[in-house]
Order: structure tokens, then C-alpha cells, then sequence
């Protein structure tokens, strides 16, 4: 293997952070795979018609959370599909909201430029 494609298929492999609650707790935030953005944008896809931009936006990155926030004890996914409509209700001073912030960022997702 070149040392390029190493070096590129390393760095896909190390893209995540520990983010710490308030409470002293850790999660994971591990930016999304290309598996997982394409599930998600084929999911919104089929819902492109009933659905306004605004409202695929946040579903997208509900979505991406739900994908990206893991235990760094057991490795497992904190969130799953079942958990949409909490996260969505989550009030924006929220560390949801800290945690979809911060992965947008990581992402280089940002409302202006998308």
C-alpha cells in the first residue's frame, strides 16, 4: 500500500473526540462514515418531496448524531433511530445541541455555507 493511501485511510480512522458532560461523563463523537452519510442523504432523498429544506437540514444532522456519539467505554452508539424525535426536541441550550454544534463543526457543516 502507498504511503498516501495509508496516510489517508489513518487519519479516516482517527477522526473522533471525547466530549465532556457537565456531569464528568464522556462521550465519543465520532465524525460520521461515508456509509453512513450515504444512508442518510438516500433516506432524505425519498423524503425530499414532503419534506421543506429547512426540515431535511435537521433531519440530516439528527441523523449524523445519532450515527456519531459512541461510549468510550463499550464502544457502542449512545443514540438509535428510536431516539429522532427526542433529539429533535431537545432544547437548543441543551448539550444535544453542544454535541450536534460541535460535530456541524467537525463536519465543516456551518447554516451559511452548508
Amino acid at each position: 500500500m502507498s504511503n498516501l493511501k495509508q496516510e489517508l485511510l489513518n487519519q479516516a480512522q482517527n477522526s473522533a473526540e471525547i466530549f465532556e458532560l457537565e456531569s464528568g461523563s464522556q462521550v465519543e463523537l465520532r465524525l460520521p462514515s461515508v456509509n453512513s452519510n450515504i444512508s442518510s442523504m438516500t433516506s432524505l432523498a425519498n423524503k425530499r418531496e414532503s419534506m421543506s429544506e429547512e426540515e431535511l437540514f435537521r433531519e440530516f444532522i439528527v441523523q449524523q448524531l445519532i450515527h456519531s456519539v459512541y461510549n468510550p467505554e463499550t464502544g457502542e452508539r449512545v443514540f438509535d433511530d428510536e431516539d429522532t424525535d427526542a433529539l429533535m426536541d431537545a432544547p437548543a441550550n441543551s448539550v444535544i445541541n453542544d454535541m450536534m454544534l460541535r460535530l456541524m463543526e467537525v463536519m465543516g457543516m456551518n447554516r451559511a455555507g452548508g
